[in-house]
């Protein structure tokens, strides 16, 4: 429940345009809200991997991706495999030929269209506009790394160990890109 004020309430579902409205919440009333959402513009395109192949069942999302003084764009300072997992849980996905089309976007915005896939390296398209139809993102296969960590003096393998990447953002951060627990049994 919600104490008496106003509140704002807002929607933002998938392929249409935020909405927003105030309520005023007064005792144990139940206050009724209808939010009217418009679908706003459509980004459509294809997303294939280096070869051209296209990526089936890759999942697509818009966000609103902005510069800032000194950093730049925020999808380039965090790196865009990580911005990419906005779309992770996203309803809308690629054809079987790779191709997508996802609304939600306002008439005069500019928007980045994430893409990601669990066997690829998530990307983003920054500063699509509303109307491209012939965006196409490339996705990358992820790199691997392979070793074994040992005690310094006598060599001996650790049984249990975590791995992490890191890379660095804003030109002065380092943020962890992955993780792996090692247990050997």
């Amino acid at each position: 429940g919600l104490r008496d004020g106003t509140w704002s309430v807002t929607a933002e579902p998938v392929g249409f345009l935020f909405a927003k409205t105030k309520v005023k919440i007064e005792g144990d009333a139940t206050t009724r809200v209808q939010l009217r959402l418009l679908r706003g513009g459509t980004v459509g395109g294809r997303v294939v991997d280096r070869e051209k192949t296209p990526v089936a069942d890759a999942r697509i999302a818009l966000f609103p991706d902005f510069t800032m003084p000194v950093i730049g764009r925020v999808s380039e300072m965090t790196g865009p495999p990580l911005a990419a997992r906005v779309a992770e849980n996203s309803p809308v996905r690629t054809d079987a030929e790779g191709r997508f089309s996802i609304s939600g976007l306002a008439d005069d915005a500019e928007a980045s269209v994430a893409v990601w896939h669990a066997d690829f390296v998530g990307a983003v398209a920054p500063g699509v506009r509303p109307g491209t139809n012939d965006l196409e993102i490339v996705l990358d296969r992820p790199g691997v790394v392979r070793g074994r960590a040992i005690a310094a003096g006598d060599r001996a393998p650790l049984a249990e160990f975590e791995v992490r990447t890191v890379t660095t953002m804003a030109m002065v951060m380092e943020r962890p890109t992955s993780l792996a627990r090692v247990t050997q049994e």
